[in-house]
C-alpha cells in the first residue's frame, strides 16, 4: 500500500469522525471531569460504566430523563406514550441525550440524526393532540445497525469503499418502522465486513463493552448491544448471519433474537457480499433490555403485513401461541473441538438444575446428535465461496482488521489438525461445491427433524458461544451460533448470571486440536454471562414465548416455583389474599418499591409463623422482582430495611442450602441495625461469597474449587467484627446489645463453621470444627443466662452447630432448643433435605421434619 493511498483513505476517514463527533450538541458532551475519573485510553484499561453509573455521574441527563431510560420497560413506554403520562419529544430527547453520552464512551454509533428526530417527534406528538396515532410503536425511539439505509445518511458499514455515498431511500424495515410511529434517531456500528464477533473498522474505530471496556461488546451488531446494555436505546434492530445478534446480547447482557430467514424484511440494506451469493441468509431481528421488547418489534412488524414492502419475505403473520407449562428441553452438549470457558459451563449447568428443579425435563442430546462441527464446515464453505467482502477491504487500500484475521487463523487451526467431516471437495469449481454444500446442508437439516421428533422436543437449550465477552479481537468463529443459521431455526438469547469468583480456575487450557480464545478470571470477572434456547424452522413464536417462560424459572424462579409450595398449604393460600398481589407484580416505578417489600416481607412472616414451607420461595420471588431497582440504586432509604430483613433470610438459608442468593446485598452504611439482621448487615457480603462457594462444591467435580479461595474467605470472615457506633451504643441497654452482639458473632462462627466442612469432610480437621461449633454452644448459653433470652433470628445457626456433636445426648440437649426456637417453622425441610455436606445430623422420630443429609463429593 502507498503511503500517498493510505493517507488518503485516512483523510477521508478523519473527515467522516469528524462530521459525526459535530453532530452531538456541546451541551451533551462529557464533562473533563468525569472523562478524567475514568481510567484511559478506556480499551486498555477496565472501567466498568454501568455499575459505576457514569451516565448519571456525567450530569447531562436530568432526573427525568433517567427516569424515562433506565425505569420503563418497552411496553410500559408505549403505554405511556399512548396515555400521554410521556410524550414522543421528552422520551426522543432523553434517549438522544443518553445515545450521545453512549458513544462518547464506547463508540457505538456511526450516524446521529439527532434533529431530525426531535422534528419527526414533535409531529407525532402533534397528531396524538389531533387524536391520531401512526401505529402501535408511535413516538418511540428505535436504533437501527448501520447496514439499514435511512435516507440522507450514510451506510458505509464501517468500509472505507462506502464513503460519502449517501442513501436515497429507506431501506424496507425501515419504512415498515416509520410506518409504525418509531422514532428513527441513530444507528450503530459494526466490524469491518460484518463478518466478525468484534465491532472495530477502520472508518468508526472500536466499540467497547460497558461492563468491561478491554472486552468486546460482540458484533457485528455490536453497536446495538453496547448502545442498549447502556439504556441508550429501548429496542435496536440489528442482523444475524452467523450470531451477530445473539453474540453481542451475550457480550452485553441483553436480549436478541435471530428469527427465521425472510419472516423480518432484510432486502435492500447495505452489504459486502457478492449480489446473488448470498446462501445462508441473514436474518434482521430485535435486541431489547427485555423480552416485551422483541415480542413488540415482532408482532407490530408482521401485523403490518411486511410483503407488501419486501418481496423476499416469507407473508406469515404473527400467531399468538401459548406453551406448555412443563417442557421437554434438549440439551445440547460442549463439542471436544470447541471446548466451553468455565463460566458458561457453569452457567448452563445451572440453568439445567434450576429448571429441572422447576418440572421441566431435560434430554442430553449427544455430540453425534448434535453435529456442531459438520454444521460448522457447512456454513464456513459456503462463506468461504464469497470473496466480495475481501475485494471490498482490498479495492479501498483500508489494511484488514485484527479480528478477521484471528478468525482466518483460528479456522486454519481446525484445518491443520482436524480431517474434513464433509466429503472431500478441492478439485471442485465453486458451482460443484456449492451443490455438495447444499446437498450435505440438506441431510444435516434432515438429520436434526429425525432428532427433534425421536425426542418430542420443545425446545432446546444450547451456549451461546464458548466464552463471555473477551479481550478484543480474540473471539474467533462461533460455532455454537452458526450452526443454527445453517440449519435456519429461530433462536433467543437471554442474559443469566456474570462470572464470578466460581470460576475463578486455572484448569482451563486449550488444546493445540482445540480452538476457543484464552480464558483469564481476572480480565473477564463481572462479565454477563446467558443462555441460548432454540426451536424449528418457522416456529419463532413458540421460540420466544418459552424463552419467556424460561426467562421467568432463571430470573425469579416465579411464578411456577410458587405453585408448588403454595397447593402443598392450600389451607394458608385460601387465607392470604395478598398472595396473588404479589405474584403477579411487576416494578414499573421505584417509588412502589417499598409497597412490594411491604407486602412480600408480610406473607413471608406470615408464613413462617403459620407453616415455614413457602417463606423462602415468597422471599426470593420478591427479591427477584427488586433486584433491578437495587442494582441501579433506585430503592429509597427508607425501603432498606424491610430489603435488609429479606436479604438476610435469604442469605442464611442459602448457606444452610448451598445456593447462590438473590441479591447480593452491598453494605451502605455499616452502622445501620435492622430489626431482623441486626449488626450482621457488613458480614451479609462475606456470607454471600460463601454461598457462592457452597454452591460450586455442590456441583461436584464439574466445578473445582481451590484452596485459595477458602483461605481468603476465612481471613475475612475471622477479621470481621460489627461495627457499633458510640451513637449506636447508647440507644440499646446492656441487655439488648449482648442480643445483637451475640447474634453477630454466632453468624460470623456458623459461617466459619460451615466454610470449614465445605472444605473439610467429617473425620478430617474434626477439632476444628468442634471447637467451632463448642464455641457457637457455649455463646448460646451464656446470652440465654445473663439475659433470658437466645438472640434474635439465628435459625441457621443451631443446626450448623449441632450437627458436629456425636454424643446422642448431647445432640438432643442442643435440639432441645430448637423446639423453644422453632427453628423448624424457620427452616422447612420436608421434601429436599438440606445440602450441608457430610453432615452426621439425623433425628428419627421427630414428625414429617428429619433432617438426613448425604455426603457431596468435591472436585
Amino acid at each position: 500500500m502507498g503511503s500517498n493511498e493510505e493517507s488518503s483513505w485516512q483523510q477521508r476517514v478523519e473527515q467522516k469522525r469528524q462530521r459525526c463527533a459535530n453532530k452531538i450538541p456541546a451541551e451533551w458532551r462529557m464533562p473533563d471531569e468525569v472523562i478524567a475519573s475514568l481510567h484511559t485510553p478506556l480499551a486498555d484499561h477496565r472501567n466498568d460504566l454501568i455499575r459505576n453509573d457514569i451516565i448519571r455521574k456525567s450530569g447531562i441527563m436530568t432526573k427525568h430523563e433517567l427516569q424515562i431510560t433506565e425505569d420503563y420497560t418497552v411496553r410500559e413506554l408505549l403505554a405511556a406514550l399512548a396515555k400521554g403520562s410521556l410524550s414522543s419529544v421528552e422520551v426522543t430527547v432523553a434517549y438522544c441525550k443518553r445515545a450521545a453520552i453512549a458513544q462518547q464512551l464506547v463508540s457505538c454509533l456511526t450516524e446521529t440524526m439527532f434533529a431530525e428526530a426531535l422534528e419527526r417527534a414533535q409531529y407525532l406528538d402533534q397528531l396524538r393532540s389531533q387524536g391520531q396515532v401512526v401505529g402501535p410503536l408511535h413516538g418511540m425511539p428505535v436504533s437501527i445497525k448501520d447496514s439499514f439505509h435511512y435516507k440522507g445518511t450514510e451506510a458505509t458499514i464501517g468500509m472505507v469503499s462506502f464513503l460519502d455515498e449517501v442513501s436515497t431511500g429507506n431501506s424496507p424495515l425501515v419504512d415498515i418502522l416509520l410506518k409504525l410511529g418509531a422514532v428513527i434517531y441513530v444507528k450503530t456500528n459494526v466490524p469491518q465486513t460484518m463478518m466478525a464477533l468484534d465491532s472495530h473498522n477502520n472508518v468508526f474505530g472500536r466499540t467497547l463493552n460497558p461492563w468491561n471496556t478491554t472486552l468486546t461488546p460482540g458484533g457485528s451488531s455490536g453497536g446495538e448491544g453496547a448502545l442498549i446494555a447502556l439504556r441508550g436505546s429501548p429496542l435496536g434492530v440489528g442482523t444475524d448471519v452467523g450470531g451477530s445478534i445473539r453474540v453481542p446480547a451475550l457480550c452485553c447482557g441483553t436480549y436478541g433474537f435471530r428469527p427465521s430467514a425472510s419472516r423480518v424484511p432484510n432486502a435492500g440494506t447495505r452489504a459486502c457480499s457478492t449480489s446473488g451469493m448470498r446462501f445462508i441468509l441473514s436474518c434482521a431481528g430485535p435486541l431489547s433490555t427485555d423480552l416485551d421488547g422483541l415480542e413488540v418489534f415482532f408482532s407490530s412488524v408482521f401485523d403490518i403485513q411486511p410483503s407488501l414492502y419486501d418481496s423476499t419475505v416469507i407473508d406469515v403473520p404473527w400467531r399468538n401461541v401459548t406453551v406448555k407449562p412443563k417442557l421437554r428441553i434438549g440439551l445440547v452438549p460442549e463439542h471436544p473441538v470447541f471446548p466451553l470457558h468455565p463460566p458458561i459451563k457453569r452457567i448452563l449447568a445451572e440453568a439445567v438444575q434450576r429448571l429441572e428443579e422447576q418440572g421441566h425435563e431435560i434430554i442430553r442430546l449427544t455430540n453425534e446428535e448434535c453435529r456442531i462441527r459438520e454444521l460448522n464446515e457447512v456454513a464456513l464453505g459456503i462463506f468461504g465461496l464469497d470473496q466480495g467482502a475481501l475485494s471490498h477491504v482490498i479495492s479501498a487500500g483500508e489494511p484488514v482488521v485484527p479480528a478477521l484475521q484471528h478468525i482466518g487463523a483460528q479456522i486454519a487451526k481446525v484445518k491443520q489438525f482436524h480431517k474434513p467431516s464433509l466429503p472431500d471437495m478441492s478439485s471442485m469449481d465453486r458451482l460443484a461445491k456449492l451443490a455438495a454444500l447444499n446437498t450435505c446442508r440438506a441431510e444435516l437439516k434432515e438429520e436434526y427433524r429425525e432428532m427433534w421428533k425421536q425426542h418430542n422436543l420443545d425446545l432446546c437449550l444450547a451456549p451461546p458461544a464458548q466464552n463471555t465477552a473477551v479481550a478484543h479481537d480474540a473471539f474467533g468463529p462461533a460455532p455454537y451460533t452458526i450452526f443454527l443459521n445453517c440449519l435456519d431455526y429461530p433462536a433467543c438469547v437471554i442474559p443469566f448470571g456474570q462470572v464470578n469468583e466460581l470460576d475463578a480456575t486455572d484448569t482451563f487450557q486449550v488444546g493445540e486440536d482445540q480452538i476457543a480464545p484464552e480464558y483469564d478470571y481476572k480480565s473477564v470477572e463481572g462479565a454477563p454471562c446467558g443462555i441460548q434456547l432454540f426451536t424449528t424452522t418457522m416456529r419463532d413464536e413458540e421460540c420466544l414465548q418459552m424463552s419467556k417462560l424460561i426467562d421467568l424459572c432463571l430470573r425469579g424462579e416465579a411464578p411456577m416455583l410458587l405453585l408448588d409450595p403454595y397447593a402443598a398449604v392450600t389451607r394458608v393460600l385460601r387465607s392470604t389474599a395478598n398472595r396473588p398481589a404479589l405474584r403477579n407484580a411487576q416494578i414499573t416505578n421505584p417509588e412502589h418499591a417499598g409497597n412490594l417489600l411491604s407486602l412480600g416481607l408480610s406473607l413471608v412472616t406470615f408464613h413462617r409463623l403459620i407453616s415455614g414451607f413457602s417463606a423462602s420461595t415468597i422471599c426470593r420471588f420478591t427479591l427477584s422482582l427488586i433486584r433491578p431497582l437495587y442494582y441501579y440504586e433506585q430503592l429509597q432509604e427508607s425501603d432498606m430495611r424491610e430489603l435488609l430483613c429479606l436479604v438476610f433470610l435469604d442469605i442464611t438459608e442459602s448457606l444452610f442450602r448451598a445456593r447462590i442468593p438473590i441479591i447480593e446485598y452491598r453494605v451502605r452504611d455499616p452502622y445501620l441495625i435492622n430489626h431482623h439482621a441486626g449488626l450482621c448487615g457488613s458480614l451479609l457480603p462475606i456470607l454471600y461469597r460463601v454461598c457462592l462457594l457452597g454452591a460450586a462444591i455442590r456441583k461436584g467435580s464439574q466445578h473445582p474449587v481451590s484452596h485459595n479461595c477458602f483461605d481468603i474467605l476465612r481471613q475475612e470472615i475471622v477479621a470481621w467484627a460489627p461495627s457499633v457506633s458510640a451513637a449506636t451504643a447508647g440507644r440499646f441497654s446492656e441487655e439488648e446489645m449482648l442480643l445483637l452482639l451475640t447474634q453477630a458473632n454466632l453468624h460470623r462462627n456458623a459461617a466459619l463453621l460451615i466454610l470449614h466442612r465445605l472444605r473439610f469432610p467429617f473425620g478430617d480437621q474434626d477439632d476444628d470444627a468442634e471447637l467451632l461449633s463448642q464455641t457457637i454452644i457455649r455463646e448460646m448459653q451464656y446470652c440465654l443466662a445473663m439475659t433470658k433470652h437466645y438472640p434474635p433470628n439465628i435459625s441457621l445457626v443451631l443446626p450448623v452447630a449441632g450437627a458436629e456433636v456425636q454424643d446422642s445426648v448431647g445432640r438432643e440437649n442442643i435440639l432441645s432448643s430448637l423446639q423453644r426456637y422453632q427453628w423448624l417453622k424457620l427452616l422447612p425441610l420436608r421434601g429436599k433435605s438440606p445440602v450441608i455436606p457430610h453432615s452426621r445430623l439425623d433425628q428419627p422420630g421427630r414428625g414429617d421434619y428429619t433432617i438426613s443429609v448425604r455426603p457431596i463429593r468435591r472436585g
